[in-house]
């Protein structure tokens, strides 16, 4: 999107929120990143030395507080990949549900296209969506959107024990169902102490298949987290079976950050992941190392010097190496 484009839907938006009068309040937020990034060795020879200036996502969320216990939300996406016949960078919605609170004691309901609860745990722990995703959604394990109905909330007054059940299509954001499958999606979590959180997370699918194949995803997490440092680990693994395909992949991603002197405006960060996309072959696994920088001038503000390295198992493919000065920062309305 160009910046003049970009800044006539900004204005045509503000004129819209000034005459219109919404029920209860309202809120515009908004997060962008993007990099400068320069390929120093790839395995592709003819990406080495390669060299742009990106955005990778760019966010746009109205929110409208219905009522004390009711709201919507909508959010349009952006990223360098989706373009338009032109080459114009594409929005699309990535968020648009109606959050229903207590109907159901410390639980919320939620219709529409929201967040499933695949890796959103996880996601905020790790805190660095701007670097990378996690590894699920990295490796296109399951869709980071999806629409259908979902339960979430805790079991207990103090939120040690807290669990999300959602029903979906399984087709993500990217169109509607085209078969009567559906994702039934569950995680349960705990804290049992402040800062520790252990997760558990299953998912079953039924796929369209020659013959029909089950989709079945297990995940374990913990994570802990303290106020100058935090770190987490995620294990899965994904089957499909039926009677002709047995395969299995699976994953596992070790992540920290932390400030080295509280209070101070810099932050370090690190992670590793394993991936090996079939148990049963050999030389198809791939490690993913990420460590960086990030300086925080302003809340919501980041620089964030980063390297991020790809290794192979197979023979006589060589690493990917990109280094990245990766710039994040958040806006917001008041309320009206």
């Amino acid at each position: 999107m160009s910046l003049r484009l970009a800044g006539a839907v900004l204005l045509v938006f503000s004129l819209i929120f000034r005459s219109v009068s919404f029920a209860g309040t309202s809120q515009i937020k908004g997060h962008m990143f993007g990099d400068y990034l320069y390929n120093v060795a790839n395995h592709d020879k003819r990406e080495e030395n390669f060299n742009e200036f990106q955005f990778r996502r760019i966010y746009f969320t109205f929110e409208n507080q219905l009522h004390d216990n009711m709201k919507v939300r909508l959010r349009l996406e952006s990223e360098t990949e989706k373009t338009n016949s032109s080459g114009l960078i594409s929005p699309y919605v990535k968020d648009a549900y109606l959050e229903w609170s207590n109907l159901f004691r410390g639980h919320k309901v939620v219709f529409g296209l929201s967040s499933p609860p695949t890796w959103e745990l996880s996601e905020a722990i790790w805190g660095y969506r701007s670097i990378e995703k996690t590894i699920m959604d990295f490796r296109k394990i399951r869709s980071s959107r999806e629409m259908g109905l979902g339960l979430k909330g805790a079991f207990d007054l103090n939120s040690k024990y807290n669990h999300h059940f959602m029903i979906g299509n399984g087709k993500g954001y990217k169109g509607p169902d085209d078969d009567k499958y559906k994702l039934f999606m569950y995680s349960f979590w705990v804290v049992p102490v402040d800062g520790l959180t252990l997760q558990a997370y299953v998912d079953y699918q039924r796929k369209e298949m020659s013959p029909k194949v089950n989709d079945i995803v297990y995940k374990g997490f913990c994570a802990y987290e303290t106020p100058q440092f935090s770190v987490g680990v995620e294990g899965f693994q994904q089957s499909l079976k039926n009677d002709v395909v047995d395969s299995k992949n699976v994953g596992i991603s070790l992540f920290a950050s932390a400030i080295p002197i509280l209070g101070s405006k810099f932050k370090v960060f690190g992670r590793f992941d394993y991936w090996d996309p079939d148990t049963e072959s050999d030389d198809d696994e791939e490690n993913l190392i990420i460590g960086g920088w990030d300086f925080i001038p302003i809340n919501d503000v980041h620089v964030m010097p980063n390297i991020v390295a790809r290794t192979y198992a197979e023979e006589d493919k060589n690493s990917d190496i990109t280094a990245r000065i990766t710039v994040s920062y958040k806006w917001s309305s008041g309320q009206f």
